[in-house]
């Protein structure tokens, strides 16, 4: 296996190398189960930081549904993969798919700090930045 194929989602062509792509495959949805419930609650902290910088109530539940609804989305996407036991190119589809909504959420917590109001906006992105370090630290040694 070379550098190139070990950070690339492509299909690969030789028996041993889709079999490591599977595994790594595997492992990526695994992941991703039980990091979408750590999202969730991060999105939730997020709503309650826009809440208390008096952000709209209807942007706070719009931002909130929306994240979670994406986090459910890929919850979901993942156990099918998991329990279905993919491969080829069916399995480089979902894999694309996955990373596209992973991006829609990494959007959706960006987003977050254009929703807080003038006054007091440093406070408000101090206390974003501090929840959105320990998401992914959470995802990250989870």
């Amino acid at each position: 296996m070379t550098v190139s194929n070990l950070w690339s989602i492509t299909y690969q062509t030789d028996h041993l190398e889709q079999q490591v792509y599977e595994a790594r495959a595997a492992r990526f949805f695994h992941y991703s189960i039980s990091n979408m419930l750590g999202l969730i609650y991060g999105a939730l902290l997020i709503s309650l930081v826009l809440y208390i910088e008096d952000t709209s109530k209807k942007l706070i539940i719009g931002h909130f549904v929306i994240t979670a609804i994406i986090a459910l989305i890929v919850f979901a996407l993942s156990l099918y993969v998991k329990n279905s036991h993919l491969s080829g190119h069916t399995l480089q589809r979902m894999l694309l798919i996955r990373i596209f909504f992973g991006c829609c959420i990494g959007f959706m917590y960006g987003v977050a700090c254009f929703l807080l109001p003038a006054q007091n906006l440093e406070t408000g992105i101090a206390f974003l930045v501090l929840i959105y370090i320990a998401s992914v630290s959470v995802a990250i040694f989870q």
